[in-house]
């Protein structure tokens, strides 16, 4: 029923109609400016409305007028469709590259302009020079405020502990703080720039592990769970680049990532360094799918997410069991096909056929179960040629994440899942998919368990897939700990005495600091800084190195542990818990990397701090 209502203002804010009806009245100033004014570059975000008009020094340019003009279009629009334009939030601003910029000042339709030397755009600080001290500075200010005001609520409000806190903070806060990064990546190549970011990291870092400000970084940081400051930042860039990517077109992402602007070759180099090459971004885009197209008789298929103990099952269906495996060694699906009487029989004896499939090791290990899923159903398309076709088909997998997708596998824009959609929308014989509890010992998925990892190791069916998004992502973080873990082994003869004895890989210290990021003397024990005569001597807060008890002896880790007879009274629940089963001696590096619990290591370290505070 048609009607009509009188506006006497633009779109009302929070009203359920307001995004909509917005996007129609700006649709209008978006055309005419961009008919108009071909040369300009038109941004639109919500209610922000970003310009950019380029201009030359060196000949006489139409920049006065073309804003000037650019002003009387807008203010016409506003007052056409009763929109307040606020000159307050309207800004004008010059990005340059010569050392004396053009003044610019002119009175327009929607007021006084003065050049201004920054723009703040999407929470991105975007100076005349797009040097972006300031936003580093910022982002550095904002990682400090967050942290301090963050862990007061967590302790207080929320009743978050320390160590629980810090690995939030560093896995989500943190990334979100730099959501931006790839705008201003390049600023990093700045020493200054990169060291106000990497004090702000090394801030999160010391108060996540509770050690001393004199931490040696190289320690620091793996102690709190974190990558060094630059190859967590260059991870980052990537992480974000590719997300960029992924939402351009195939020729807008060739064109920026062979761009020779300080940005794009930041982005460049980030993604060289993790192995990913142009033709891996480029493949992002021949490896998503279109829109689907939604048949009219579109349809929810079959998927059970409870375990049915094969009720479902008749004698005359084909029964499979798939799996995925991920691995250091790679990546694999495995499938196994019964008949349903053999199943109802528990007759394991006999498969039809057992595969497995060897998948880009960069493959993710949803990419795997859905690769398993998928195999199932193209054996099942050659078994319905059969004289005698099967009066149903089950498939029996333990990944809920793919079934839920299965679900709806018609609405899907994965290519995996929109082919299984495809099959079953298809297929004439019943197929249902079921839930099965993994590694519960139940055989079918033993068996496609055994054949995944059959095929992670290198030795099933290629099945080539192109890099989407999430493999590229995948491959990123495995490059990002061997690049680490490299680092760390060829750096080793530098660390102290102690750093190399507990931690001579990587993923010594990263164990520790997923067991000890609650046991705070534990760390510092660890990094060499518990407060022994031996460290307080070395940083002049001690007159000799020798134990208070023990004169004729250096007061070291070692001998507070194991051999002053002080703590003896303390000793003893330590040795029962940590002592090597074969009556080795104990050594400092069996208590750490033990199977003890460092809960008894913290206590005893606890009494000796009291103990040497007491004094």
């Amino acid at each position: 029923m048609p009607a009509k209502h009188s506006l006497n203002l633009s779109t009302p804010q929070g009203a359920v109609l307001s995004p909509f009806l917005w996007n129609t009245f700006l649709d209008t100033l978006l055309d005419t400016l961009s008919l108009k004014h071909t040369e300009a570059t038109l941004i639109a975000w919500a209610d922000n409305v970003l310009i950019l008009l380029p201009f030359s020094t060196i000949k006489d340019d139409p920049l006065f007028d073309n804003i000037l003009d650019i002003c009387t279009i807008i203010n016409e629009w506003s007052q056409a469709n009763k929109a307040t334009i606020s000159a307050k939030k309207s800004h004008l601003v010059c990005f340059y590259r010569d050392k004396n910029p053009p003044n610019i000042s002119l009175t327009s339709p929607l007021g006084y302009f003065e050049m201004e030397l920054s723009l703040t755009f999407l929470g991105i600080e975007f100076d005349s020079q797009l040097l972006f001290a300031s936003q580093l500075t910022s982002t550095a200010k904002n990682i400090k405020s967050l942290l301090f005001s963050l862990k007061y609520a967590a302790r207080t409000a929320l009743k978050i502990p320390s160590g629980a806190f810090i690995t939030m903070f560093i896995g989500a806060v943190i990334p979100k703080v730099l959501y931006g990064i790839t705008c201003w990546s390049h600023a990093l190549n700045s020493t200054p720039n990169f060291t106000v970011i990497s004090q702000a990291l090394r801030l999160a870092a010391t108060i996540a592990t509770r050690t001393s400000v004199t931490t040696p970084s190289s320690i620091l940081f793996p102690l709190a769970g974190l990558p060094p400051p630059k190859l967590l930042l260059d991870k980052e860039i990537a992480l974000r680049s590719l997300t960029i990517f992924s939402q351009l077109s195939q020729s807008a992402s060739y064109q920026l990532l062979t761009s020779s602007t300080p940005p794009a070759t930041k982005i460049r180099n980030s993604l060289l360094q993790h192995n990913i090459l142009l033709a891996d971004v480029l493949g992002i885009h021949s490896n998503q799918l279109p829109a689907p197209t939604i048949p009219p008789d579109c349809k929810y298929f079959k998927v059970f997410m409870h375990f049915d103990n094969f009720k479902s099952v008749k004698p005359q269906d084909f029964v499979f069991f798939s799996d995925g495996s991920k691995t250091p060694l790679g990546t694999g699906s495995g499938v196994a096909c019964f008949h349903g009487s053999d199943i109802l029989q528990g007759n394991y004896s006999n498969p039809v056929t057992l595969q497995s499939f060897t998948l880009p090791i960069s493959s993710p290990i949803y990419q795997a179960e859905a690769t398993g899923a998928l195999e199932s159903t193209l054996i099942a398309a050659s078994l319905i040629t059969n004289p005698s076709p099967p009066s149903g088909f089950h498939t029996y997998l333990d990944n809920q994440a793919v079934l839920h997708s299965i679900h709806k596998a018609l609405y899907s824009q994965h290519p995996t899942i929109s082919h299984i959609g495809s099959f079953l929308h298809n297929t004439q014989v019943p197929f249902a998919f079921h839930w099965i509890p993994g590694h519960k010992g139940l055989q079918g998925n033993v068996i496609a368990d055994l054949l995944a990892n059959h095929g992670s190791s290198g030795l099933g069916k290629a099945r080539p897939i192109p890099h989407s998004k999430d493999s590229l992502k995948s491959l990123l973080r495995q490059s990002l700990k061997q690049i680490w873990s490299s680092n760390w082994t060829r750096n080793l003869h530098k660390a102290s005495p102690l750093t190399k004895l507990l931690f001579p890989s990587l993923n010594k210290v990263l164990s520790l600091a997923d067991k000890a990021s609650k046991y705070s003397l534990v760390l510092k024990l660890c990094a060499g800084q518990f407060p022994t005569n031996s460290y307080l001597f070395s940083i002049k807060q001690s007159p000799t190195p020798y134990c208070s008890h023990c004169p004729s002896k250096i007061d070291n880790i070692d001998h507070l542990l194991f051999h002053c007879p002080s703590y003896d009274h303390l000793r003893t629940d330590l040795i029962g818990t940590f002592s090597p089963p074969d009556g080795s001696p104990l050594t400092l590096s069996h208590i750490i990397h033990g199977k003890g619990d460092l809960k008894i290591l913290n206590l005893f370290l606890i009494h000796v701090w009291k103990t040497i505070h007491s004094h």
